[in-house]
C-alpha cells in the first residue's frame, strides 16, 4: 500500500471515529449517571479507554459502536442515524440494545438469547460496558448498589463463559470485579 493510500485510509477512520464522537456528545447532552452529578457521556468514553488502551482495540466500527452503544436505547437516535457512520456498528448497537417495549422478565430473556448469539464484538462491548458500570457503582446508594450487582451477575457470568479466547483474561478480571463488589455490599 502506497503511503498516501494509508493516508486516506486513515483519515476516512478518524472521520468515522470523529462522526460517532459527535452524534454521541449530541445525543447524550443534559444526561447524567445514576447518581444524577456525573455526565452521561463520560460512560461511553471510559468504555473507549478500556478498549482503545487496555485492550489495545483499533476496530474503526467498534469503537464506533463503543461510543454510541446507549444511544438507540436511551435518547431519540435510531438505526439509520448509526448506520450512516458505520452499518456494522449499527448491528452491534442495535444487539446491545434493551427492548424497553417487552416486560422486564422477558426483556432479560430475550437480551440474554440476543447476547449469547451475538458475535464476540458484540459481548465484548457489553463486557466492557460491565466493566465501567461496576467500577462506576460506588457513586450508586448502598441499597441501589446491592440490587445492582444482583442484576448484573447474571449478565457477567455468561459473558465471561463465552468470552473470545483473546478477551478471556479480560472477561475473568469483569468476572472477579463482579464477585467483590457483591462480596463488599452483601
Amino acid at each position: 500500500m502506497f503511503i498516501w493510500e494509508m493516508a486516506l485510509l486513515y483519515s476516512s477512520i478518524m472521520e468515522q471515529i470523529e462522526k460517532a464522537l459527535a452524534l454521541a456528545l449530541d445525543r447524550h447532552q443534559g444526561q447524567f449517571r445514576k447518581d444524577g452529578r456525573t455526565p452521561y457521556i463520560l460512560h461511553p468514553l471510559r468504555m473507549l479507554l478500556t478498549l482503545v488502551v487496555d485492550l489495545r482495540i483499533e476496530d474503526p466500527d467498534l469503537i464506533t459502536a463503543c461510543l454510541l452503544h446507549d444511544t438507540i436505547e436511551d435518547t431519540a437516535t435510531d438505526y439509520d442515524d448509526v448506520a450512516e457512520i458505520s452499518v456494522r456498528a449499527a448491528d452491534w448497537v442495535t444487539a446491545l440494545t434493551d427492548d424497553k417495549r417487552l416486560p422486564v422478565k422477558e426483556r432479560k430473556k430475550v437480551y440474554f438469547d440476543i447476547l449469547r448469539k451475538a458475535p464476540p464484538e458484540v459481548r465484548l462491548l457489553k463486557l466492557v460496558d460491565l466493566y465501567d458500570n461496576l467500577r462506576d457503582a460506588d457513586n450508586l446508594s448502598s441499597g441501589s448498589r446491592k440490587s445492582f450487582f444482583q442484576k448484573k451477575k447474571d449478565f457477567v457470568e455468561m459473558l465471561v463463559e463465552l468470552a473470545d479466547p483473546e478477551h478471556r483474561e479480560f472477561a475473568v478480571r469483569v468476572g472477579e470485579l463482579c464477585r467483590k463488589q457483591m462480596a463488599a455490599n452483601a
